[in-house]
């Protein structure tokens, strides 16, 4: 039996943090641990945290004494997964990210087909706008930070697709990738190091994108194709793709 270990990241959203809690320990295959990095939240979200804690002994979570964004946090929740638990999967996910019944199991299943895996990803179905945010898994063409996505389509997806980017949404991610790749760059702080770090496990290994298994995401509240409380992301956008660029 492989040993499955959560990650996922959460600052002052403890609320939403509880359903995805409650989809993953009510996966058709079940998970070991999971870890959850809290960024220094707020005193309210701290003390639901403390009572989440109490709902399975499989869950973990790390106060850290600053908020060191989504990409340190997952940098930590990695890091403390493999140190102490040694997982041969990680499953990564945002806070408002809940898996379907048998998401992991449909994963799982299609990893015993497929070779050299780097990370295997869910398709990802947005709650709100009630569409596949597809977006998020992507391929490059020409330059190499330069990425499109692997389809505007649901309905046109093959079984399993092979992408070399995709979100922190439901990625699975086997030891034997983490260990010659390392953790997420935790000095992105926030806004591409998703992008980053699938785009390094995609380089040495491969990146798929499986057409069964799906993750419930919201969706960003947008004015006209604009994050009105995510303007200030745009800085660490920039900034970050320079890095990628460098790196």
């Amino acid at each position: 039996m492989s040993k499955i270990v959560v990650c996922t990241v959460t600052y002052n959203s403890s609320k939403l943090l509880e359903k995805t809690i409650q989809a993953v320990l009510s996966q058709s295959e079940p998970v070991d641990h999971i870890v959850i990095a809290d960024n220094n939240s707020a005193k309210e979200h701290r003390d639901r945290l403390r009572e989440y804690e109490k709902l399975s002994k499989k869950i973990t979570i790390l106060y850290l004494e600053k908020n060191t964004g989504g990409a340190g946090g997952f940098s930590a929740a990695m890091k403390y997964a493999r140190d102490i638990y040694d997982p041969d999967w990680y499953w990564l996910m945002d806070d408002d990210a809940y898996p379907e019944e048998a998401c992991l199991e449909k994963l799982l299943v299609k990893s015993r087909e497929l070779d050299q895996i780097g990370f295997l990803a869910p398709v990802i179905y947005g709650i709100d706008n009630e569409k596949y945010q597809l977006y998020h898994a992507r391929v490059r063409r020409g330059f190499i930070y330069k990425f499109n996505s692997i389809s505007d389509s649901f309905d046109s997806l093959k079984e399993v697709e092979n992408i070399d980017v995709d979100a922190f949404v439901g990625p699975l991610i086997p030891r034997e990738a983490v260990k010659e790749c390392g953790l997420p760059r935790a000095e992105y702080f926030i806004e591409g190091d998703d992008t980053d770090y699938c785009f390094r496990l995609s380089q040495k290994y491969k990146g798929y994108l499986i057409k069964t298994a799906i993750m419930y995401h919201k969706d960003l509240a947008e004015v006209n194709g604009i994050n009105p409380g995510g303007w200030w992301k745009q800085y660490y956008w920039f900034r970050n793709s320079i890095l990628f660029a460098h790196y």
